[in-house]
């Protein structure tokens, strides 16, 4: 016979716990933890945002109300300019932005033709409210100079994510 504890948190231990209470188990905590590694060089002249596609990973949320912590470290530059380079990025879900743009420049007040290397890390705690596949994304675009991309020499570029949940 299974017997049944409950507390102040009217939990029940018994076998028979209810997804509600299962869920409260995983509160704030990591449920899984999915992760990309490339050292893939990309490079481009793009002025509209480009995805980085070597740079992708899905994750599929165990509940719809979880969230997924993603993190970006990637090698980036930008290059061409006589003075001032840089290029914009963001993380998008499933092609669609979610994030905001982070600006990656350089000025040369020598006007040598400076080159922007960058190794950058881009976080964002997104809601995507589904247990269906999702993929997230770096994407990117020139913002001055004559080209941009991803990779430096072989670096490596990582996205992680992580279902925390809700």
């Amino acid at each position: 016979m299974a017997s049944t504890i409950r507390g102040s948190d009217n939990f029940d231990t018994a076998d028979n716990a209810t997804q509600t209470e299962l869920d409260a188990l995983a509160t704030g905590k990591v449920l899984q933890v999915v992760q990309g590694t490339t050292n893939a060089t990309v490079s481009s002249t793009s002025t509209s945002f480009i995805e980085y596609t070597a740079l992708s990973k899905s994750i599929t949320p165990t509940s719809s109300n979880s969230k997924i912590l993603v993190t970006v470290e990637a090698s980036v530059r930008s290059w061409g300019g006589t003075n001032y380079n840089g290029a914009w990025f963001m993380i998008a879900r499933d092609g669609t932005q979610i994030t905001g743009n982070w600006l990656v420049a350089s000025y040369d007040y020598g006007n040598s033709g400076v080159q922007t290397r960058n190794n950058v890390s881009f976080t964002y705690l997104d809601s995507p409210n589904t247990t269906s596949s999702v993929t997230y994304s770096n994407w990117g675009k020139l913002e001055s100079g004559s080209n941009f991309g991803w990779g430096v020499g072989g670096s490596i570029s990582t996205i992680t994510l992580m279902e925390i949940g809700a």
